[in-house]
This record gives C-alpha cells, sequence and structure tokens, in this order.
C-alpha cells in the first residue's frame, strides 16, 4: 500500500481532472499532471459510480488497482522497505477505472500500468 504522503488528496484530484493530460490503456484512463516541486508524488485510484454501482465493487476495483500499482513499483525495484519511490519526474496521477477491471487478470493490469507509466515518461 501507497504510503499516506503518497497519496492524493481530494484538492489535488480536482487539480488533475482540470489540467491533467491524458494516457489510455483498455481497463484504465490515466490523468497525469507534472508537479513543480522534486521528489514529490502522489497517485489516487478512482472507481466511478457511473460504472460501478455498489459500494462493493468501488472497493474492490480500488484494492485491484492499487494492489497492482504497487506490484508494478515494487517489481521495478522503485518501492524500498520503507515505501519510498524514486521516479524520474514529479508527478500527480489518478487511476480511472473502467468496466474491465473486474475481469482482467491481474498480470493485466500490472502490464497495462506499467505501460501507462512508460507512456508518460514516469518510468
Amino acid at each position: 500500500m501507497l504510503s499516506r504522503e503518497h497519496r492524493l488528496d481530494s484538492e489535488g484530484v480536482s487539480l488533475v481532472m482540470s489540467k491533467g493530460r491524458v494516457v489510455t490503456s483498455p481497463s484504465f484512463l490515466f490523468r497525469v499532471l507534472e508537479s513543480k516541486n522534486a521528489g514529490t508524488f502522489k497517485l489516487a485510484a478512482v472507481a466511478p459510480k457511473k460504472i460501478f454501482k455498489t459500494a462493493v465493487l468501488r472497493n474492490k476495483v480500488k484494492r485491484r488497482t492499487r494492489a497492482a500499482l504497487f506490484s508494478v513499483l515494487k517489481h521495478a525495484g522503485l518501492m524500498a522497505k520503507n515505501n519510498a519511490v524514486a521516479v524520474r519526474s514529479a508527478f500527480f496521477g489518478i487511476f480511472i477505472a473502467n468496466q474491465q477491471v473486474l475481469t482482467a487478470p491481474f498480470s493485466q493490469l500490472t502490464d497495462e500500468i506499467q505501460f501507462i507509466f512508460e507512456k508518460s515518461g514516469i518510468l
């Protein structure tokens, strides 16, 4: 799990949604905004109520997304034991899930997150 300092708050979500650029994959829409603070990096996982009607499904999608994200960061050697993360650029990012996250195998989710990070220049 990401430490609290690496989680995006509601003000950051609003900022990224209004000014961030978009990177897409079959299961995710990733909005990213470059940060001016060196070393600052924050992420959020969002499951829209329009797509996932019940709270149980929204929570499941967010848990799967965060687990896949943690797996990618750990596999890339970026996640240390104290949850410190080293990335190329400082950024704020939001993973917006779509319906495929529920049925896709976990390996596909990790591959897509890896692809998104590479395409956006984060890893």
